[in-house]
C-alpha cells in the first residue's frame, strides 16, 4: 500500500485540490514505488465510480453512522477528516453494491436484452416517490464479473459502430433503478457519435454517444450512455473505420454523413465546398419532428442550407448554414447566390451556449441540453464565400459563350448519361428550366435546345443538361441579356418584336411570365365553329382551335388565344375594330403544362409545354384605347 506517511495525502486528492509542494510530494512517493502506484490507480477508479453515481444526499442517521465509524465528533471536521469521511462513505457505497445480490450470468446486465419491452422515449427526471424520505444508498445492480480488455479507450467526438444485436441506451453510465432503459435498442451497423467517457461502473467502461440509423435516418435516440463490452470479452461497440471525405470536401460526399459524423470528421477544421444555396422552406427546424436548440440565434437559427441541387432544400436535405459574425460575407449576400464556393468549419466553439427552446418544442417535447449543443455543434460557420456567375436559375432564356458545348441526358459524367448530338454552337439560345445540380465537379442546368433550320424554323430540340463552366472557371453559358419594358405600361407589338429570341419566340416569356400586361392595336375575331372543349383539351392553346384574336399594329400582327372557359370577347367574328383598342391578357397560361402535341425532332413532352406558355392568351378587349405616340418608342 501506499506509504503510511502519505495516506493522508493519496487520500485528499481523491476530493481535494492539493498544494504545489503537497502534489510534488505525493508524486514522488507514487514514482519510487510500484505498489504506491497501483494503489493510487485504484483509488482513482473508485473516484471515478464514485463521480458516475447520482447525487443523492444522506439522511442524518446514515452521516452519524459515518461520523461514529471514523471516530469523529462535527465539531472536529477538518480538510484531512472530510477526506478519511469521503473515504468511508465510498466504502460504504461500495460495499451496498457487492451485497446487493448475484445476478443472471447470461442477463448482460441488462445492457442487452433479447425482447424489446416498451419503455419511454424521452428522459424523465427521476424522483423519490411523494411523502417518501430520500434513500441513503443508490442500490446498483452489483458486477457480474471483471472489466473486459478490450483496448485503449474510444476517443471523445470520434465514431463507433455497434457490432451486436439490442444494445440497450441507458440515461446514466450504470444499472440500476434511477439508470433509464430507453425504449428503441441499437442494432448492428447503427452509428455512434462518442460524447463523453469512458466512465468505468459496474465493471462495464461506459460511453456518452448519439446514437443514429444510416439505413433509417427517421430513428432517433437521446443522447445516453452504452456499454462498450461484456464481462466475458464480446465486444459490443468499436472505433468506426469509415473512411471521411477528402479535401476539396464534394458537397454530396458531405451530404452523405450524418450531421453530428461531419464533426467527427473535420472537427473545427477549415473547410471549403461549392454548393447549391438557398433559404431552406421551413426556417431552420421542424418542430413536426423533434425539438429545436436555442442560443446565440445566428447559430442556434440559421435559415440557410447547401445542398447539391435545388430539387430539395428542406432542412433535413441539406447542411444548416450559419454567417460567423466574424466572417467577411453577409447572409443576404448567400440568400441570393444560387452557387457559391464557401470556407468555413463545423463545431463552433459557440455551439457550447446552446440549450433547449422551450418555445420550440418538438412530438417528443424540448431537446436535452446535451442534444441542443450537438446540433448546433453541426452547423457550418461560413467566414467567407465567393459566389459564382451563373447561380440558381428557373425558366430564364440564356446563351452560349463557348463553341462545341456538350447537352447530356443526365447531370453528371458517367456511361449512363446519353450525349446528345449535335453540339451546341457558340451563340446558341437556351431555355433554363432549372438548376443548378452539383456533380463531378460540374453545375448542371436543365435546358430546352432548340437547334436552328432554314428559314428559321427549329430542325430539332434537345432538352437534357449542360454544365454552366469548366472546372478551371471558365464560363460556357450566361444570362441572355433582354431589355424589358415594364409589365405596367400599355404595349404594342412593335414593343413585343423587339425582346423576340430566335429561333423561338419566348422574350415576351422571359420578360413577363404569367404577370397580367396589357397590349394596344386593331383587333378582329376569329370565329371557326368549335368554342365547347374538353377541361383537358388544349387544342384551343396549342392549335389556335375555337375562337381566337387577329391584333394587327401596321404590319405586325399576332395571332392571341381565347379560354373558351372564360369571359365571352366583345367583338364581332370576322370583323377589324374601326379604332385601337386595349387587349387585356398574360403569357404562360396554366392550361400549357398540358400541351401534348408532338413536335418536329423531339418526344419530350416539355418541348409542347414550353412552346405553350410562350402564345399571348386575350382575356378581355377594351373598345377605344388612345393612340400610342409614335415619338415615346417602348423598349429602346
Amino acid at each position: 500500500m501506499i506509504h503510511e506517511h502519505e495516506f493522508e495525502l493519496a487520500s485528499a486528492a481523491i476530493d481535494f485540490e492539493l498544494t504545489p509542494a503537497e502534489r510534488a510530494r505525493l508524486d514522488k512517493a507514487i514514482a519510487e514505488c510500484s505498489e504506491c502506484a497501483r494503489a493510487a490507480t485504484s483509488y482513482r477508479r473508485q473516484a471515478t465510480l464514485f463521480e458516475a453515481l447520482p447525487v443523492v444526499d444522506a439522511s442524518p442517521a446514515v452521516r452519524r453512522h459515518v461520523e461514529r465509524a471514523a471516530g469523529l465528533r462535527p465539531q472536529q471536521r477538518t480538510p484531512w477528516t472530510w477526506a478519511l469521511l469521503a473515504a468511508a462513505m465510498l466504502g460504504l457505497l461500495v460495499t451496498s453494491v457487492l451485497v446487493a445480490g448475484a445476478i443472471d450470468q447470461n442477463r448482460r446486465n441488462d445492457l442487452v436484452d433479447v425482447v424489446p419491452t416498451p419503455e419511454p422515449s424521452a428522459m424523465p427526471t427521476p424522483s423519490a416517490p411523494p411523502n417518501q424520505p430520500s434513500p441513503d444508498v443508490i442500490a446498483l445492480d452489483p458486477p457480474s464479473g471483471g472489466l473486459a480488455d478490450v483496448g485503449p479507450p474510444l476517443a471523445r467526438d470520434s465514431l463507433a459502430i455497434v457490432v451486436t444485436d439490442n444494445l440497450r441506451v441507458r440515461s446514466a453510465p450504470f444499472v440500476g433503478d434511477l439508470s433509464v432503459r430507453y425504449r428503441r435498442f441499437l442494432q448492428p451497423d447503427d452509428r455512434l457519435f462518442v460524447v463523453d467517457g469512458p466512465v468505468i461502473a459496474q465493471n462495464y467502461e461506459w460511453y456518452q454517444v448519439k446514437a443514429w440509423r444510416p439505413r433509417q435516418p427517421s430513428i432517433s435516440w437521446p443522447v445516453g450512455w452504452v456499454a462498450r463490452a461484456g464481462h466475458d470479452g464480446e465486444v459490443w461497440l468499436r472505433a468506426s473505420t469509415r473512411a471521411c471525405p477528402a479535401q476539396p470536401v464534394d458537397v454530396t460526399a458531405l451530404l452523405a454523413l450524418a450531421p453530428i459524423e461531419r464533426v467527427a470528421c473535420f472537427h473545427d477544421g477549415q473547410i471549403e465546398i461549392q454548393a447549391v444555396i438557398a433559404q431552406a422552406a421551413t426556417g431552420d427546424c421542424d418542430t413536426a419532428r423533434e425539438g429545436c436548440p436555442g442560443g446565440p440565434a445566428w447559430l442556434a437559427s440559421p435559415s440557410l442550407v447547401a445542398a447539391a441541387s435545388t430539387a430539395s432544400l428542406r432542412p433535413g436535405d441539406g447542411v444548416q448554414i450559419a454567417i460567423g459574425p466574424d466572417g467577411s460575407v453577409a447572409a443576404g449576400d448567400l440568400a441570393t447566390a444560387g452557387v457559391a464556393r464557401l470556407r468555413g468549419a463545423f463545431d463552433h466553439p459557440d455551439s457550447s451556449g446552446c440549450q433547449p427552446d422551450p418555445e420550440r418544442v418538438g412530438p417528443d417535447g424540448p431537446l436535452s441540453p446535451s442534444e441542443a449543443v450537438l446540433r448546433c455543434r453541426g452547423r457550418f460557420v461560413v467566414t467567407s464565400a465567393v459566389v459564382e456567375p451563373f447561380g440558381r436559375r428557373s425558366n430564364v432564356p440564356a446563351i452560349t459563350v463557348s463553341d462545341r458545348l456538350r447537352v447530356r441526358s443526365l447531370p453528371e459524367v458517367s456511361d449512363a448519361s446519353i450525349r446528345y448530338e449535335p453540339l451546341l454552337r457558340l451563340g446558341s439560345r437556351l431555355w433554363v428550366a432549372d438548376g443548378p445540380t452539383l456533380a463531378d465537379g460540374y453545375a448542371w442546368y436543365q435546358v430546352i435546345a432548340p437547334i436552328p433550320g432554314s428559314g428559321g424554323t427549329v430542325s430539332r430540340w434537345l432538352t437534357g443538361w449542360v454544365a454552366a463552366a469548366g472546372k478551371n472557371g471558365e464560363q460556357w453559358i450566361e444570362d441572355a441579356t433582354i431589355d424589358c419594358p415594364g409589365a405596367s405600361d400599355t404595349l404594342t407589338l412593335a414593343d413585343l418584336a423587339r425582346i423576340r429570341q430566335r429561333p423561338i419566340d419566348d422574350g415576351p416569356l422571359a420578360c413577363f411570365a404569367a404577370s397580367e400586361i396589357q397590349l394596344e392595336g386593331r383587333a378582329r375575331l376569329h370565329c371557326e365553329g368549335n368554342t365547347s372543349f374538353d377541361a383537358v383539351d388544349t387544342a384551343w392553346l396549342s392549335n389556335r382551335l375555337g375562337r381566337w384574336l387577329e391584333i394587327v399594329d401596321g404590319v405586325r400582327t399576332l395571332e392571341a388565344r381565347i379560354d373558351p372557359a372564360g369571359p365571352p370577347i366583345d367583338l364581332q367574328c370576322g370583323e377589324l375594330s374601326a379604332g385601337r383598342v386595349r387587349i387585356n391578357g398574360h403569357f404562360a397560361d396554366p392550361a400549357a403544362d398540358r400541351c401534348t402535341v408532338p413536335l418536329p425532332g423531339s418526344t419530350d413532352a416539355r418541348v409542347p409545354a414550353h412552346l405553350c406558355r410562350t402564345y399571348f392568351v386575350a382575356k378581355s378587349v377594351e373598345l377605344g384605347a388612345p393612340s400610342v405616340s409614335p415619338s415615346n418608342p417602348r423598349g429602346g
